[in-house]
């Protein structure tokens, strides 16, 4: 068998690391900071951030150890398992992991469409999709403030919700901008006892 036939059935280097590289990481690295962002503040992220971080460094440490310790056993999970727990474990592990790896696939196409339909509105899963509305004047007034910012409060970054008051409410929109989460505000309609605003959370 001549050189070139070896190298057609090898992996060369960097796409070994390109693949475990991708493993590692997946595709949650691109889409876990935004929902992040969207229920916790700088403080929370970056102590969870830290705590992953040292997670993954002790897994890392683990197969290097293993690598070091056992170089004959070169099946990755599988053949770990399966040295130190028997065969039916080292099986449903390696069956375990396999399964795992297709479905982190629909993470990333479901990322994959996603970025797609942020330039392209073919694939925008929110083309189409009713905005909720709320309409103050159904709202108890001892308690209008409070749910309306209860419904604020249910919006992740990028969703938007309509509030229909019979006036301008000019306090209430102090009290968003005085809110953790920030808010943009489009006047749909304005009419003297019916008002149309549009909220969208931005961050």
């Amino acid at each position: 068998m001549t050189s070139s036939q070896n190298r057609s059935h090898s992996v060369t280097l960097w796409t070994l690391v390109a693949l475990i590289i991708g493993s590692t990481v997946g595709a949650g690295i691109f889409s876990l900071p935004q929902n992040i962002a969207s229920v916790a503040g700088p403080g929370a992220m970056l102590i969870g951030w830290l705590v992953a971080g040292v997670g993954m460094l002790s897994v890392a440490f683990v197969f290097q150890i293993l690598a070091r310790r056992k170089p004959h056993l070169d099946s990755g999970v599988y053949s770990y398992v399966r040295a130190g727990l028997g065969d039916f474990i080292g099986f449903t592990s390696g069956w375990g992991y396999w399964l795992g790896s297709v479905m982190a696939q629909v993470g990333y196409a479901t990322l994959f469409f996603n970025t797609l339909g942020h330039y392209l509105p073919l694939f925008d899963a929110a083309k189409g999709r009713d905005i909720p509305t709320l309409n103050a004047s159904e709202i108890p007034h001892a308690v209008r403030h409070g749910a309306i910012h209860g419904a604020l409060g249910t919006l992740n970054v990028g969703e938007s919700m309509i509030l229909i008051a019979p006036h301008n409410p000019i306090p209430l929109l102090k009290e968003v901008e005085s809110r953790e989460e920030k808010f943009e505000l489009d006047y749909l309609q304005e009419e003297e006892n019916d008002f149309h605003i549009k909220f969208t959370r931005v961050s």
